[in-house]
């Protein structure tokens, strides 16, 4: 372990408690933090005979489905960045938690967490072929959250087959699809279009407004 990993693993149990017990800003900074860490350290050591690493990882894994917007949007980010990185493994259970948080219409206002995380779902599909079977092997623990989400859940407000549509898209290897979402300050539901990866860039200010996602008829 050179001098820098064993700095980190020194700090490893200040971040969390920091992260459970202090105010918002600081939370935030300390997630970050175990991010930069999981970026750069295996972080093996062990407490109470969990590894440090995968200490941090369900710490980071939590946070998404954090009230607070800031936490949750830091943590959605952190994770996309390490999985794409293969930095931490690409696990059903992360993904579907990744993809609840981008549909759940309590991020709509969230513009950079959806936008960070329309750009990694494509990406990560289109980069290799084993990541759309991780995608696919999503789709029915996700399915299945939504149908049993209860009455006073905002995921009730969603349609279960354009979140469905959604997913098949990403796992299609003839045209993963790229999302582009455009959010209103009033936006009760996730917006979503999908287009080719090889539709030109443009410039987000340019696109056309998204309608949202209907939600489920009652």
């Amino acid at each position: 372990m050179d001098k820098t990993e064993k700095t980190a693993s020194t700090n490893v149990l200040l971040f969390l408690q920091v992260l459970d017990n202090d105010v918002l800003p600081l939370q935030v900074i300390a997630l970050e933090a175990i991010v930069d860490i999981l970026m750069v350290h295996e972080m093996r050591d062990e407490v109470d005979g969990q590894s440090q690493r995968q200490m941090l990882i369900v710490s980071l894994t939590n946070c998404v489905g954090s009230t607070e917007a800031e936490l949750r949007t830091t943590a959605a980010e952190g994770i996309a960045k390490l999985i794409f990185s293969r930095r931490i493994p690409s696990e059903p259970g992360t993904l579907v938690r990744l993809i609840l948080v981008f549909c759940n219409p309590i991020s709509a206002d969230d513009v950079r967490l959806r936008q960070s995380l329309s750009v990694f779902f494509p990406a990560f599909a289109a980069s290799r072929s084993s990541n759309r079977l991780c995608l696919e092997e999503c789709f029915m623990p996700t399915i299945q959250v939504l149908v049993k989400a209860p009455e006073t859940s905002p995921l009730r407000q969603l349609d279960i087959s354009r979140v469905g549509q959604f997913l098949l898209e990403l796992t299609n290897p003839v045209s993963i699809p790229v999302q582009r979402i455009l959010i209103s300050p009033n936006a009760d539901s996730m917006g979503m279009t999908t287009t080719s990866m090889r539709t030109p860039q443009r410039d987000p200010k340019q696109l056309a407004t998204i309608e949202p996602l209907q939600t489920q008829t009652q």
